[in-house]
């Protein structure tokens, strides 16, 4: 999976591309972004390709490129399901997931300039099914 920067100004009439930023290699599906401040925001995804594990990583916008670091692991071997992202601040974030026939989770993510870290997982009773999230 290959994510590419997008950088939009509001005055402008067209958009700057930048180069390829490489996320995970293996197999993935559910990628979330969400803006947490000026220049960053946190992607996560669920890697499908050799195992059901879920990350989260930091992406930093440098110039025209991004540079994707700090990756965290969410959560390992829950079966297939979904995973939403809220950014918050410019100092966390908020991370959810649930399997196919599992309760889903939601974790807190505190953000740092050099590590992710989540907090315990808080269950939500029932199968969430396709998850999406919003800031407050």
């Amino acid at each position: 999976l290959a994510v590419t920067s997008l950088h939009l100004r509001p005055a402008a009439a067209s958009a700057l591309v930048g180069a390829a930023a490489t996320v995970e290699i293996s197999e993935t599906t559910g990628l979330q972004v969400a803006h947490v401040a000026e220049g960053e925001a946190v992607v996560c995804y669920m890697d499908v390709g050799v195992q059901l594990v879920g990350y989260c990583a930091g992406l930093l916008a440098a110039g025209v490129s991004l540079v994707v670091d700090r990756r965290l692991q969410l959560f390992a071997n829950t079966g297939p399901g979904s995973v939403a992202v809220a950014g918050l601040d410019a100092n966390a974030a908020i991370a959810c997931y649930s399997a196919q026939f599992l309760d889903g989770h939601c974790r807190y993510l505190s953000i740092s300039p050099v590590a992710l870290s989540a907090g315990s997982p808080a269950a939500f009773a029932g199968r969430a099914g396709d998850l999406a999230m919003a800031a407050l």
